[in-house]
């Protein structure tokens, strides 16, 4: 089908951009990428979460450059910066022509993992439960492409990028 074929087109346009990303100590993260003043967060979270309605009722003061998909690369200094990627499920329904500034890149403040709660909440999360929680959200990032990702490199990927920036549980 059509859509098989754009899907393929994009993972393999997408396979070199990845693999070199990972081999330089970066990875993918499930995730939406805002910026306000600066400021770059990311909201992480599973499918059906609630990432694409949060970005959408940001208020004005943040712009939102993407809602499923970040890479994620130390610049030479080590400094985290996040790269947005497109939805893939938006480009392949071809709901809406949307360019990705994927050449875009933003040190990030700091990672929200987003989950569905009964009253709002923003808990700051110690190293451990954040390293598992990155690390859970990054395996589903790279979902395509796990073949070529072990879980050790992420794991240690992760242990190494973990105590850079603050992590925080949303409800």
């Amino acid at each position: 089908s059509e859509r098989d074929g754009l899907y393929t087109q994009m993972l393999f346009a997408l396979f070199p951009v990845y693999l070199r990303a990972i081999n330089n100590g970066g990875f993918v993260l499930h995730a939406a990428m805002m910026e306000a003043a600066g400021k770059c967060v990311l909201l992480a979270g599973s499918k059906g979460v609630g990432k694409s309605t949060c970005a959408r009722r940001i208020p004005d003061l943040w712009r939102c450059f993407c809602d499923e998909e970040i890479l994620i690369v130390k610049d030479p200094s080590g400094r985290l910066r996040a790269h947005p990627f497109p939805t893939w499920s938006s480009f392949l329904r071809r709901e809406k022509e949307t360019r990705y500034a994927v050449e875009k890149n933003l040190p990030i403040s700091a990672v929200f993992f987003l989950e569905q709660g009964k009253e709002d909440s923003v808990i700051k999360l110690p190293a451990g439960e954040a390293g598992g929680l990155l690390f859970k959200h990054a395996m589903e990032g790279v979902d395509r492409f796990k073949r070529f990702c072990k879980k050790e490199e992420k794991r240690s990927l992760i242990e190494n990028i973990i105590n850079k920036i603050p992590y925080y549980r949303l409800h």
